[in-house]
C-alpha cells in the first residue's frame, strides 16, 4: 500500500505502475482519496488508522492526500480508467469533488465519512452517522458491498460573468441556506450541528426574501411560479446541515429531484420554520411549494449565495438551470 501526498501527474503515473490492486475478493481495484482538512482538520487523524486497516486486510492500494481545492477531482479523473472504485474519505465537499469525473462512467464512488455533517453518506445509507466514526465499519462496507446506481443533479449558472456547470450529489441551496453554508465555512471553533445552528443565527439577522421566478418541470407538467422567496432547496437526498430535512420525500434512485420553495414570512416566525424543517413537516404548509422535478429554471432578481453539497458559490446571478441525471453514478451500497 502506498501513501501519495503529491498532486502531480508524474506521481500519479508512478503510483499506477505499482502491483495490481486487490481486495479480499481479489477482484476489485481501489484508489483512496483523503482530504486531511475535512472537519476542520480532524480528518488527518485517520490517515494512519486507514493505512493500518487496509494493510491488515491485505489491500494493495494507494491513499492520496489532497492539499488544495479540486485536488480530489483531478486525482479521480486521472485514475478512474485504472480502478473499479475511487474511495473518497472526507465530508460532503470531498465526496462531491471526487464524484465529478465519475458521473456517467463505469467507475464507482465509495465513501468513508470524515466530515462535520456527512449528509450525503447518511442519506445514502438512510441512517444517521455516529458522532464517533467507526472507521473499521466504514472500510468493511466499502470493500465488501456491491454497487448500485443513483441519480445526481446538474446545475448551470453564471458567476462573475462566467458560465459554470457542476454536478451535485445531495442538495443545492439558494438564498437563506446558501448564506448559512457560506457563514458555516467561516466558523473554525464549532463542530457538527452547532456550526449550522450558529450560522443560522448569524444569517437570520440580515437575510431578507427576494422575488424569484421558477419554471418547474413536474410530474403534472410545466408550472411557472413567481414568489417573494426566502429560500430555495433542491434535494437529491433528504437531509442537509445535519438535522434539516429539506426534502423528506426525496429518493436518490427515483429519477427525480425534490424542490422546496419557502416563501417570505415575518422574521419573528423563524424559530417555527426552523422547527418544522428539523421535523420535516414543512412540506404540508401553505408557505412552502414542494414538488418533484426533472428540470427547473430559476430567475433571480439579485445576486445570491448558492451551495452545492455544502460548497459555496457567492454572487450567483441571472438564471440558474437545474436538471436530474438519472442513474448517472455508481456508488458502493452502504
Amino acid at each position: 500500500m502506498h501513501l501519495e501526498p503529491s498532486s502531480t501527474h508524474a506521481s500519479l503515473a508512478r503510483s499506477l505502475h505499482q502491483p495490481a490492486m486487490h481486495t479480499m475478493s481479489a477482484s476489485r481495484r481501489y484508489w483512496f482519496i483523503l482530504n486531511p482538512a475535512a472537519n476542520h482538520g480532524k480528518a488527518k487523524r485517520h490517515v494512519k488508522p486507514l493505512q493500518y486497516a487496509l494493510k491488515a486486510r491485505q489491500v494493495d492500494t494507494t491513499i492520496q492526500l489532497t492539499t488544495k481545492p479540486h485536488d480530489a477531482t483531478e486525482f479521480a479523473r486521472a485514475v478512474k480508467c485504472s480502478v473499479d472504485t475511487v474511495v473518497a474519505c472526507g465530508g460532503d465537499g470531498t465526496f462531491n469533488e471526487t464524484a465529478q469525473p465519475l458521473i456517467h462512467s463505469d467507475t464507482a464512488l465509495g465513501c468513508i465519512p470524515m466530515g462535520s455533517g456527512n449528509d450525503f453518506y447518511s442519506n445514502l445509507s438512510c441512517n444517521s452517522v455516529p458522532r464517533r466514526i467507526r472507521l473499521e465499519h466504514a472500510i468493511e462496507k466499502v470493500l465488501c458491498h456491491a454497487t448500485h446506481t443513483i441519480d445526481t443533479g446538474q446545475v448551470s449558472f453564471q458567476r462573475h460573468g462566467f458560465d459554470v456547470q457542476r454536478a451535485f450529489l445531495n442538495s443545492l441551496g439558494i438564498g437563506f441556506t446558501g448564506e448559512i453554508a457560506r457563514v458555516a465555512k467561516l466558523v473554525p471553533h464549532l463542530r457538527g450541528d452547532l456550526i449550522y445552528l450558529y450560522a443560522l443565527w448569524i444569517v437570520a439577522r440580515t437575510h431578507r426574501a427576494a422575488p424569484m421566478t421558477f419554471e418547474l418541470h413536474t410530474p403534472h407538467g410545466i408550472q411557472t411560479v413567481t414568489e417573494n422567496v426566502f429560500s430555495v432547496m433542491i434535494g437529491n437526498g433528504r437531509r442537509e446541515g445535519g438535522k434539516f430535512w429539506i426534502a423528506p420525500e426525496a429518493n436518490m434512485r427515483d429519477g427525480w429531484l425534490d424542490i422546496c420553495i419557502l416563501k417570505a414570512f415575518p422574521m419573528v416566525q423563524l424559530p417555527y420554520w426552523v422547527s418544522t424543517f428539523m421535523r420535516g413537516i414543512h412540506i404540508h404548509t401553505s408557505q412552502v411549494i414542494y414538488t418533484k422535478i426533472k428540470h427547473a429554471v430559476i430567475h433571480l432578481s439579485r445576486p445570491e449565495s448558492m451551495h452545492l453539497d455544502g460548497e459555496v458559490y457567492e454572487h450567483v446571478e441571472g438564471c440558474i438551470s437545474v436538471s436530474v441525471m438519472p442513474n448517472s453514478l455508481h456508488v458502493v451500497a452502504i
